[in-house]
């Protein structure tokens, strides 16, 4: 039982789940123990009878249990991270062509609202920025910078429709699909930063997160989709 016990603690079972099937094992056995009969050949072979029939059941009671750990398991991404030597993107919007815009405008050109991070995540500052060609005063870049923090994790969000140079080695090889989104993940080994790309709709979109564990940066990205 001890040995039952660890093996599905190792596989972050649910306590309540734990103690049910072994407090189910123990009924059986209860059960078995109760139908002991005086000793005679008929007898013996009757409790062996039940003895085999309560084993039986505590093994797919057992069975049953892993299978639900699995499936759980299995229903979760499986991120794929790809190591990012240089993790900021260059500034193709110089300055004396830039023009500052408001989340409303900005979110009106790009034709659908931001996407969000979870709740937790508190915006500390933003800019956004356009450039627009001197004629026809059509927006030929956009790049949008928000700022967001939560329990000491800092999150750094960028926008562009336009498109951005984010980081190649991010976007080499498989991406990570979360609800339908394909996100590339990747970490930055000298500064210890999580970084995810993905596209929604038309929006491209680049995640840099400071002070942050693989495990937090996972449940958030499974949060976003």
């Amino acid at each position: 039982m001890k040995e039952y016990r660890n093996k599905v603690d190792a596989q972050h079972a649910p306590q309540e789940l734990i103690e049910g099937t072994i407090q189910y094992i123990h009924e059986m056995d209860q059960t078995a123990n109760k139908a002991s009969l005086p000793v005679t050949d008929l007898n013996l072979h009757k409790q062996k009878a039940v003895r085999r029939t309560a084993a039986a059941a505590a093994i797919a009671v057992c069975l049953a249990a892993c299978l639900i750990i699995f499936i759980g398991r299995s229903g979760q991404p499986r991120f794929s991270y790809h190591t990012v030597s240089d993790i900021m993107f260059r500034d193709r919007l110089p300055e004396m062509y830039m023009e500052e815009w408001s989340l409303e405008e900005y979110e009106a050109y790009l034709g659908t609202d931001l996407i969000k991070l979870p709740e937790e995540y508190k915006l500390v500052t933003s800019k956004i920025y356009v450039k627009r060609d001197g004629e026809s005063q059509s927006v030929l870049a956009d790049e949008g910078t928000f700022y967001l923090e939560a329990n000491g994790c800092v999150v750094i969000l960028k926008s562009s429709k336009s498109g951005m140079e984010v980081p190649e080695e991010l976007l080499s090889g498989s991406g990570t699909d979360i609800n339908g989104v394909t996100v590339y993940v990747g970490e930055n080994a000298q500064d210890k930063k999580l970084l995810a790309a993905f596209w929604q709709g038309d929006v491209e979109y680049y995640l840099i997160c400071n002070d942050m564990s693989k495990r937090q940066f996972e449940k958030m990205l499974r949060q976003m989709f």
